[in-house]
């Protein structure tokens, strides 16, 4: 078979809607009637039953498509989809989202026994704070002002940050071209409501895959005005941090 073009959403989970993946974006609508459309695993078209039944029938059946996903050895013309194949596509697809919540309560079932047994899970070491009592309130004011630095450049390089920025990068794609988060055009970026809804559904679906990202958040209720403003709130710190960065750098 010839290969036209390779669409890649790397680092985007498949627990995200395909329709704001690249998979819906950049491939479905270049598709035409007779196209394949092959994938490595029902978890790279959704892992969610519903979403996979909605980009079956709302999108590949309408365009009469060839479906193939190479690791489970299913190979469908969409067309003509029969109950036994939808069938087995939706127990790939609840494997798969079964999968996302069992990891889920994994890590937390660990960290509570961790938690359970005493064990330490952070802090200061009694070395650290007896050098930092010893020291003149000079050098503390210095090594807070370098660590002040350090602290924003760490605070970027945050897996949760990452994670929001990548975000971000899909809501608003045409705000967020270049690569350095301080360039973008975060005038353009908005908590409105249905931007607030895709942003928050999005990040939901990261913490469904890692649980420890976005500890502070609670997604149960992402239409009240708490959310709302705390979203509000995250976005302009991780501007000021993405500026602030890049004026430290030119110094």
């Amino acid at each position: 078979m010839k290969v036209d073009e390779v669409v890649s959403d790397m680092g985007v989970s498949g627990g995200v809607s395909f329709a704001d993946r690249n998979l819906g974006k950049v491939l479905l609508p270049k598709m035409q009637e007779g196209d394949v459309l092959i994938v490595s695993e029902v978890s790279r078209l959704g892992r969610s039953m519903y979403d996979l039944s909605k980009l079956i029938h709302d999108e590949l059946k309408p365009r009469k498509l060839r479906l193939i996903v190479v690791g489970m050895g299913i190979d469908l013309n969409c067309a003509n989809i029969t109950p036994i194949d939808q069938l087995i596509l939706s127990n790939f697809s609840f494997a798969a989202e079964l999968e996302k919540h069992l990891i889920r309560e994994r890590t937390l079932s660990a960290l509570a026994a961790k938690k359970a047994r005493g064990e330490k899970l952070g802090g200061a070491a009694d070395k650290w704070r007896e050098s930092f009592e010893n020291k003149t309130q000079e050098q503390k004011d210095k090594e807070h002002m370098k660590k002040g630095k350090t602290r924003n450049s760490r605070h970027l390089e945050d897996r949760s940050v990452s994670a929001t920025f990548k975000v971000l990068r899909n809501v608003f794609p045409e705000a967020t071209k270049d690569e350095d988060p301080a360039m973008w055009a975060w005038a353009k970026i908005s908590c409105g409501y249905d931007n607030r809804m895709k942003i928050l559904s999005m990040m939901k679906d990261y913490k469904s895959i890692d649980p420890t990202l976005f500890p502070k958040w609670n997604f149960d209720d992402m239409e009240s005005n708490y959310t709302m403003h705390k979203l509000a709130s995250w976005i302009q710190s991780l501007r000021k941090s993405a500026i602030t960065r890049r004026e430290n750098e030119t110094k």
